[in-house]
């Protein structure tokens, strides 16, 4: 075990897992946009995009939010597959922070009030409660520290 500590692999690991989870929480997250079996026509139903169309229009977003809503979504399940892939890492996961803190800006002050925080440090605690701020992190730790040896990434340029 300390061998693989030591070599440098663990943290291959741990960059691949992290690519994982935030990757395949956008593709995972946003492909019923495009794809819902439940519905139709199953693919590219107006009910699905109706939804995110709705948030952004909610947010200030009223001129073309349907074209805007598209945008957001294709670059969350493209940016997603290519974290996860560990292709073009770095650009992808700068896609997915702009993306999560647009959107974190915009919706977390309402999520944060439906928790009736007390006072100021119940409000913080309130913003780290909400799953937002991770992803963000994790967006910004792709970012500092690259996709690791485990990935498209390495193979094409180093």
């Amino acid at each position: 075990m300390r061998e693989l500590l030591l070599s440098g692999a663990s943290s291959d690991a741990a960059l691949f897992v992290l690519r994982l989870v935030l990757g395949g929480f956008y593709v995972l997250a946003r492909f019923r946009f495009f794809y819902d079996p439940s519905l139709r026509p199953a693919w590219c139903n107006h009910l699905r995009h109706d939804s995110l169309t709705n948030k952004m229009a909610r947010c200030g977003w009223r001129s073309m939010t349907y074209f805007w809503a598209c945008v957001v979504a294709a670059v969350e399940v493209a940016a997603g597959l290519a974290v996860i892939a560990g292709f073009l890492t770095m650009p992808a996961a700068f896609g997915l922070l702009i993306v999560t803190v647009i959107a974190t800006i915009c919706t977390a002050r309402d999520k944060v009030m439906e928790q009736n925080p007390v006072d100021a440090l119940d409000c913080v605690a309130c913003y780290f409660w909400r799953v937002e701020g991770l992803y963000i992190a994790m967006a910004l730790a792709l970012l500092l520290t690259g996709p690791g040896k485990w990935s498209i990434d390495y193979l094409l340029f180093n």
